[in-house]
């Protein structure tokens, strides 16, 4: 296993191992039990130098180059003088209204014409300017550095990870792939004092023959090519931090084999007779869910209750656009090994393209996007035609507009039965057929004849 470079913050946290489960911070969800805190504005996020937020409200605002009022100016060659009219009516819609400007005004893509309304979320842009209509505030939060963004959902992951840093207790981190998951479990590593250093280990690869040498290590002489004895990744991140990533992926016989180390705080290399204690914390995360794999009895319900004790969703890009631009700026700049966001700069209607169009890799999209640019555009100054040539036709689709319907996802299949699982795996003899009938990933049949007591086939 390789190992990820340790960062080592602080003195060590002396805090009691107190595992009651208090607390829970469902960062994708808008607010908190009260509601959240509205205040109806655009933010502007393009040009990157523009960045600002104006508010919005039933009287009308004027904004352009040089309008009447102060509060709607915003100075850029692109934009007219007074170019369009705002207000919001009685149920908080976005009104719009193009002053019959020179570079006309956009909703979602499409040019306005006379007086249009936006949705909260919608993209405006007039000129080279793009803004988004955004109504919900987001908790105020001092900057966490591996987490930036002006959005109210990462405002809400910030505050959770500043609850959970200075617990002892185990923190599971869900969100889909790609949505920075590991960057919130090294937040939480660096600001949690603890002095030891940042591991991570992908669970998906630990098969049976490999978890115990993997994560508890070994003695000297346990087996046959044991020359030297091995602490393990549990050991090796003693007075530090563990990531557990994709948590979802471990075989049921290998958590309850986990779930022993977080209760008992020891584990045992191979060829020990006695156990080791141990301080170290424990972090998983997921693109799976839990409660769902529960439920289907491919995950256990005590180890979830474990890991559980906080839990953050870290929020796609879907619901923080307004971090987008921000973010594909970073990973250029950081690229190119220059601390100076005004290096790169797009076009308004390639900021608007990569606004409406899918990231389904969140993160990790972007960041190729922005890598490709930079290599294929020595300008730095990107257009939209610039941007969809490097998108790949299978996944280059633009988001469907609002009012279009959005596709009904696939049904998954359901869950065997005991009876009907042994039925299967006797009429095709193996699981990969069993597998193909069921329409599922051969690992999740393997999980299944694990968790019915099952004989395993041999494939």
């Amino acid at each position: 296993m390789e190992k990820r470079a340790p960062i080592c913050r602080g003195p060590e946290d002396n805090l009691k191992d107190d595992f009651t489960p208090t607390l829970e911070v469902n960062t994708a969800s808008p607010g908190s039990s009260a509601g959240p805190s509205l205040r109806p504005r655009l933010r502007v996020v393009n040009p990157i130098e523009l960045a600002t937020e104006i508010d919005v409200s039933p009287e009308r605002l004027i904004l352009g180059r040089a309008p009447s009022t102060p509060a709607g100016r915003l100075s850029h060659p692109t934009v007219s003088r007074e170019h369009l009219a705002t207000w919001i009516d009685a149920s908080r819609v976005l009104w719009v209204e193009d002053l019959q400007s020179r570079n006309g005004v956009f909703l979602n893509g499409a040019p306005l014409k006379m007086q249009a309304s936006l949705q909260i979320g919608g993209v405006l842009r007039f000129g080279d300017v793009v803004a988004i209509y955004e109504q919900e505030l987001g908790p105020e939060t001092p900057t966490i550095e591996e987490l930036p963004g002006p959005s109210a959902a990462m405002a809400r992951l910030r505050s959770g990870v500043l609850r959970a840093a200075p617990s002892p207790a185990p923190v599971l981190i869900g969100g889909q792939t790609g949505t920075g998951k590991e960057r919130v479990a090294r937040a939480i590593h660096r600001l949690s004092g603890r002095s030891g250093p940042f591991w991570a280990v992908n669970c998906a690869e630990l098969s049976p023959e490999l978890f115990a040498g993997a994560l508890f290590g070994h003695e000297r002489g346990a087996f046959t090519g044991a020359e030297s004895a091995r602490l393990g990744l549990i050991r090796s991140a003693e007075g530090g931090t563990l990531l557990l990533d994709e948590i979802g992926e471990l075989a049921l016989e290998l958590q309850a084999k986990l779930l022993r180390v977080l209760e008992e705080r020891e584990v045992l290399p191979l060829g020990a007779s006695r156990p080791v204690p141990i301080d170290v914390r424990f972090l998983a995360s997921t693109h799976r869910d839990l409660l769902e794999a529960v439920q289907a009895g491919t995950f256990r319900r005590d180890l979830y209750a474990r890991l559980g004790l906080h839990e953050l969703l870290v929020p796609s890009l879907a619901q923080r656009p307004s971090d987008i631009l921000e973010w594909l700026l970073r990973f250029a700049r950081e690229a190119e090994g220059t601390e100076a966001l005004e290096s790169f700069a797009l076009d308004g209607s390639a900021a608007e393209w990569l606004l409406l169009r899918g990231l389904p890799g969140n993160l990790r999209d972007l960041k190729a996007l922005a890598l490709r640019a930079r290599a294929a555009d020595s300008s730095r100054r990107w257009s939209r035609s610039a941007l969809e040539a490097l998108v790949p036709k299978a996944s280059g689709s633009a988001t469907p507009a609002p009012s279009a319907a959005a596709p009904v996802p696939p049904a998954k299949p359901p869950v065997p039965t005991k009876e009907e699982l042994e039925h299967l795996l006797a009429t095709h003899g193996s699981v990969r057929g069993t597998a193909k009938a069921l329409g599922r990933d051969r690992r999740q049949i393997y999980r299944w004849i694990e968790a019915f007591g099952l004989k395993r086939p041999l494939d």
